[in-house]
This record gives C-alpha cells, structure tokens and sequence, in this order.
C-alpha cells in the first residue's frame, strides 16, 4: 500500500527513482548498521584490552608492593647490620684501648717485680752472708771451748 501510494505519487519514472532513493537508503541503513556492529565490535574489543590493561596493572602494582616491602626490609636488615658493626667497632676500639692499658700496666708490674726480685737476691744474699759469717763465729767459737775444755782435762791427768 506504500509503494502503490509512492508510486502514483512519483509516477512512471518516479518509481524507479523512489525504488532507487529506498535502495540507496537501505544501504545507507544496512552501513550504518555494519558500521553501528563495527564499532560495538571495536567498542568490546577495546572494553576487553582495558579489562586485560588494568588487570596486568594491578598485577605490576603488585609486584611493585612486593618490590618495595621487600625493599624496606633489605634496607631495615641493612641499618640493623650498620648499627651492629658500628656497635663492634666501638667495643673493639674499647677492647683495643684496654689491651694497650693492660699491657702497660704488665710492663709496669713486671719491671717492679724485677726490681722486688733484684731487691730480695740482695737481701738474701746479705742474709746468706751474715749467716755464713755467724756460722764461721760460732764454728770458732765453738772451736775455742773445745780447746779450752781440753786444755783443763789435759791438766788434770
């Protein structure tokens, strides 16, 4: 009924014209609606390549937390260490400074014991004298009584 009203409006002629203009309008519909199916088409796969981006970015910050936990504790493990070395190089300095103070005062105790020994070598030695020197006082004295024991006891025989 619309192509019989068409036609008589447009007449013999017209309705090759009115045939054609409704074809041309088809395919413009029909490529509009590719070109609507293209790009919903387009649109998905764009929709699924931002789905994958976001996801792939959400696993590199991820890994980038990871990264950066594991960061802080090598850097937390790092200042441990310094503070501990720090901590033996001072004991060892301390430690170092009183091996020095040690051995000073072992020369200084030694040399005095040197000299206690030097000392008590003399003494003994003055000692040892004065008592080989009594000894020979007694032996002589000891000596003389004998003889003058005898001397009596030869005396009154």
């Amino acid at each position: 009924a619309v192509v019989s009203t068409q036609s008589g409006h447009y007449g013999r002629g017209g309705r090759r014209q009115a045939i054609q203009e409704r074809d041309e309008y088809q395919e413009e519909i029909n490529s509009a609606a590719m070109g609507k199916n293209s790009l919903s088409e387009e649109n998905k796969k764009l929709l699924h390549r931002i789905a994958q981006l976001e996801d792939e970015l959400e696993d590199e910050q991820n890994e980038s937390m990871k990264y950066m936990d594991k960061s802080k504790k090598m850097q937390s493990a790092y200042d441990e260490m310094k503070e501990e070395l720090h901590q033996e190089k001072t004991t060892s300095s301390r430690l170092e400074s009183d091996k020095m103070q040690f051995e000073r005062q072992v020369k200084d105790l030694q040399a005095k014991l040197e000299e206690v020994e030097n000392v008590v070598r003399a003494k003994q030695g003055a000692a040892l004298d004065a008592l080989r020197n009594k000894n020979s006082s007694l032996e002589q004295q000891l000596d003389d009584e004998s003889k003058k024991k005898k001397v009596p006891t030869a005396t009154l025989r």
